[in-house]
């Protein structure tokens, strides 16, 4: 910093005026830059998100469709499934745990 301040006052009048009249601009459009920038990563940000999400959606409308091929062609275990998963039915020898979360 004194370095920068020496430097400063060794420059004469008119150049401590071009330096201010150019450097006063240039450091004004950096933070609004930086503003931007801050805005830009915001969207990146959101566009992964939105990415992972509609990767999500794709695998669950391929699984969907899976079952839905399998529920069409008459497959009993498909239905079995379905019903199941439906209704939380359990078979004769199957336990069901429930845990609750504090």
């Amino acid at each position: 910093m004194k370095q920068f301040q020496g430097l400063i006052k060794r420059l004469g009048p008119r150049r401590r005026f071009w330096l201010l009249a150019i450097g006063a601009p240039l450091a004004i459009l950096a933070l609004g830059a930086s503003a931007d920038i801050v805005a830009l990563w915001r969207n990146q940000r959101k566009i992964r998100k939105l990415s992972s999400a509609i990767e999500n959606r794709q695998q669950l409308h391929e699984a969907m469709t899976r079952q839905l091929e399998l529920l069409k062609r008459q497959d009993p275990g498909a239905w079995l499934q379905a019903f199941r998963e439906q209704t939380h039915a359990l078979l004769p020898t199957e336990v069901e745990y429930r845990f609750q979360e504090h």
